[in-house]
């Protein structure tokens, strides 16, 4: 640069300028090198308006995208492993348990691998000093929970409630087994995947379920195929119309259209012609005002089982509708 250059820049100005309207600088030797901070602070000099922001802080916005790039926005595994070579049924023995802290842990996978024989126990701490029994459940649709088990595989938990989460192995008559815990942030709600009747204390009720008749005086119901007999309440009812069990049955709709009361005997329809029928119970329609007048009706879209449609003549108009 030329003395006219140098006294044309003269006096020195702060802030950047083109090359060409700038008086350049070295620093001596002896100087301790110019902090990065600095050297930030120097290159985005300008004002702090609303406009400089954007116009004047390039370097420090690049920054700032670029960390905004890099930094973690998930929360990663926790994961234990360990190896169950002592029984002990207490946990008090080194080798009997592996041990996982649940805090900020929603769901818990577990797998039990190894070539041991023996029992194991699932067990959660809510104080870490006494430990309780909750079910885990087998990784597999509709799998029962359980709180041991004597066979390796993988199993999920909820730990929410616990300080601790731990496997136990309470008896062991050969080998050895390894474990491994995979803890997440992710909440699993594995009673809702893998709910069953003992879990939601429910009773069990097959869609083809034929029920039970509880009424008084249960008249005695003839064999497959047969008429009642001369003496009860549905003395001498012959049999006017058969629906077979269908498993695959939509809907039976039994409509009395006679003017006198029908017998509907409905069992599951195991029982060959000639024997008792299993699993049975009866029920009355009654009949219309005349024959040809709507009496009583029965429908099911639930009852796959037969259904033997007595009346106390073989004249007897009945409508059955099945689909």
């Amino acid at each position: 640069m030329s003395f006219l250059s140098y006294v044309i820049n003269l006096p020195a100005k702060l802030g950047r300028a083109a090359s060409a309207g700038s008086v350049s600088v070295t620093l001596a030797s002896d100087d301790a090198a110019v902090a990065a901070l600095d050297a930030i602070e120097a290159s985005t000099a300008a004002g702090s308006t609303a406009a400089n922001q954007t116009a004047g802080n390039t370097l420090l916005t690049a920054i700032s995208s670029a960390l905004a790039g890099i930094l973690s926005v998930f929360t990663k595994n926790v994961q234990v492993t360990g190896n169950l070579t002592v029984a002990d049924p207490t946990g008090n023995t080194a080798g009997s348990t592996v041990t996982i802290n649940t805090d900020s842990i929603g769901g818990l996978g577990i797998k039990i691998a190894g070539s041991g024989v023996g029992t194991i126990l699932f067990q959660g701490s809510v104080d870490g000093v006494t430990w309780d029994n909750p079910k885990v459940y087998p990784i597999s649709v509709g799998a029962q929970g359980v709180t041991s088990t004597t066979t390796i595989g993988d199993f999920e938990a909820n730990p929410g409630a616990f300080k601790q989460f731990r496997v136990c192995l309470s008896a062991l008559s050969s080998g050895t087994f390894s474990v491994t815990f995979n803890g997440t942030a992710a909440i699993k709600h594995v009673g809702v995947k893998n709910g069953n009747a003992a879990d939601l204390n429910a009773t069990v009720v097959s869609a083809g379920s034929v029920g039970q008749d509880h009424s008084a005086n249960q008249p005695a119901l003839p064999v497959v195929g047969q008429p009642f007999a001369a003496a009860g309440p549905y003395a001498s009812y012959v049999l006017i119309a058969t629906v077979p069990a269908s498993p695959s049955r939509n809907n039976v709709d039994i409509e009395n259209t006679s003017g006198a009361q029908i017998a509907v005997v409905r069992d599951d329809g195991t029982a060959a012609s000639g024997a008792a029928p299993a699993n049975a119970s009866v029920f009355a329609l009654g009949g219309g005002s005349a024959a040809g007048a709507q009496g009583g009706a029965w429908s099911s879209q639930t009852f796959k089982g037969r259904l033997q449609i007595y009346a106390p003549s073989s004249t007897a108009i009945v409508s059955v509708m099945v689909d």
